[in-house]
């Protein structure tokens, strides 16, 4: 029923040739409308509901994870996102059940920890066991998707390019090659040198990238993306991973309240994204178009409309989503979306609806 792009995952599935049952009922390319903040103050969900309300950031709910750039991190700014971009709705609904009792810090309260939703100012914790690979029972090796939880920060639009570069070979080895510990004398973990991408424009010629080492130290903050837990240890790639690229865009309120997609694609794989303008009259990508790209092994992120809700409560407005697959439905295609808020999942989306439904469409490769 599916199509096995590399060894270590079935992915995506492509379009099939007998239907396949609806899927269970989630970037931030724009700023957040003060309308969709307004609304994620009041918006929950639990773990067996679909959202009825906006954000892009998960709502304040216990959280665990990353760190806070100190102040000289936090000059350090390198290419911060484009404004007019994917943002602060990226908060999900609140977890509930099996999954918030082996958190870290489940229990806690982000409200208090990240006042004024100042991201830079998020409480330091501690999190016991630190891993930067864990390669659990479940999962399909050391990097999965399943790592990747978002939290109170909206910062959808890098979650789920790190989501997309989990499904292949490729991607996950440009992960692991993103990151190098360090250690001090008595072998303990003392900080990790991350590597991102500077993309540098030329008027006539193609876009070139320089490598760009940060130095982040080993400390997480609640409401930051959330170290995993796992067999007596916590899995930490993806906070680290978030606070490189919040070093690169000048702290974490400069990556938390909207960002381009297709600069994290960029800044993360330093390889070019493309970019599709759906709203626009002329603009063209065909269901061809995307199942030749997923059988390609790239990564396909669309961008939430603010009105999304809608005609589709299951999906929150100006929001990441990546694109996991294609199947058929009703005899037509349908695209599946994995949320980075990692519980509550949409429904398929009829491609004939992409257009209504989502304002853009980013294209990257970890090749």
């Amino acid at each position: 029923m599916t199509n096995r792009i590399d060894e270590r995952r079935i992915q995506p599935q492509v379009l099939l040739g007998a239907e396949t049952p609806p899927a269970a009922a989630g970037a931030c390319e724009r700023a957040l409308r003060a309308t969709a903040r307004a609304r994620l103050d009041t918006f929950a969900a639990s773990a067996d509901t679909c959202p009825t309300s906006a954000g892009g950031r998960r709502p304040r709910t216990a959280s665990s994870t990353p760190a806070t750039p100190t102040a000289d991190e936090a000059s350090a700014s390198h290419a911060r996102p484009e404004s007019g971009s994917a943002g602060p709705a990226d908060a999900g609904p609140a977890d509930a059940g099996p999954s918030d009792a082996g958190r870290p810090d489940a229990g806690l309260d982000d409200e208090a920890d990240c006042p004024n939703d100042d991201y830079d100012r998020c409480i330091d914790r501690t999190v016991p066991n630190p891993e930067l690979w864990v390669d659990q029972s479940s999962d399909a090796g050391p990097i999965d998707r399943s790592d990747i939880r978002q939290r109170q920060i909206g910062d959808c639009y890098v979650m789920a390019v790190l989501g997309g570069l989990t499904s292949t070979t490729e991607g996950r080895a440009l992960l692991q090659n993103a990151i190098r510990e360090n250690r001090d004398g008595s072998g303990q973990v003392s900080s990790y040198t991350v590597t991102l991408h500077r993309p540098e424009r030329h008027w006539f010629a193609s876009t070139t990238f320089a490598m760009v080492a940060l130095d982040v130290r080993p400390v997480y903050a609640r409401g930051h993306a959330e170290a995993r837990p796992g067999d007596g240890r916590n899995e930490v790639w993806v906070p680290v991973m978030e606070r490189a690229y919040a070093l690169y865009a000048g702290g974490y309120n400069a990556m938390g309240h909207g960002g381009s997609i297709g600069d994290a694609i960029e800044i993360i794989t330093g390889h070019p994204a493309r970019t599709y303008g759906l709203w626009r009259i002329f603009s063209r990508y065909s269901v061809d178009d995307l199942q030749r790209d997923l059988l390609s092994g790239h990564l396909v992120v669309v961008a939430s409309r603010d009105d999304v809700e809608q005609s589709r409560p299951d999906l929150v407005p100006n929001h990441a989503y990546l694109v996991t697959g294609l199947e058929v439905q009703g005899g037509k295609p349908a695209i599946r979306l994995w949320n980075p808020w990692g519980n509550v999942q949409p429904a398929p989306v009829p491609f004939d609806k992409l257009r209504s439904l989502f304002f853009q469409l980013n294209v990257g490769s970890a090749r």
